[in-house]
C-alpha cells in the first residue's frame, strides 16, 4: 500500500471472529478468494453497505454482478483487484449507488421474508413426497 500511496488509509486486521461488526466499519471489503461457494462474508459486508472490490468466482458473480453492484477481477489478477480498489476509493458518487444496489440485491435474494418462503417451499415439497 505504501507503493500507491495508501499506507496512512489503509489498515491491516489479521484474523479476526466478529467479521459481523467489523464489516460496518469498512469502507471498502476485498475478497481474494479462488473459489466459495457460499459466500458469507462478503454478504455481511453487502449488508452492512460495504463496497465491494472482489475475485470473479462462482459464489461471488451469483451474489452481486460485475459493474454494478460490485467490482470484480480475475482470481490470482492482483493489478486487477488493485485497480478496482482504486476505482472504488476515486468516485464516491458511483459508491454510494453500489452499496445501494448490492444491498437492494442481496435482500431481494436472501431476506428473511425471501428465505421463510423457499425454506417453507421446501419442506412443502419434502411433505408432498411422503
Amino acid at each position: 500500500m505504501q507503493e500507491i500511496g495508501l499506507k496512512h488509509i489503509v489498515k491491516y486486521y489479521g484474523a479476526r471472529t466478529d467479521t459481523s461488526m467489523q464489516s460496518a466499519l469498512f469502507d471498502i471489503f476485498t475478497f481474494p478468494s479462488l473459489w466459495e461457494y457460499m459466500p458469507i462474508v462478503p454478504m455481511e459486508a453487502i449488508a452492512a453497505r460495504v463496497l465491494i472490490a472482489a475475485s470473479k468466482i462462482d459464489g461471488i458473480s451469483g451474489l452481486a454482478r460485475d459493474g454494478i453492484e460490485v467490482l470484480l477481477g480475475p482470481p490470482k489478477d492482483t493489478d486487477a483487484l488493485q485497480n478496482a480498489i482504486l476505482k472504488l476509493l476515486r468516485n464516491s458518487e458511483i459508491g454510494i449507488k453500489r452499496r445501494e444496489r448490492s444491498f437492494s440485491r442481496v435482500k431481494e435474494m436472501f431476506g428473511v421474508e425471501v428465505m421463510a418462503k423457499k425454506i417453507e417451499l421446501i419442506y412443502s415439497r419434502l411433505l408432498d413426497r411422503s
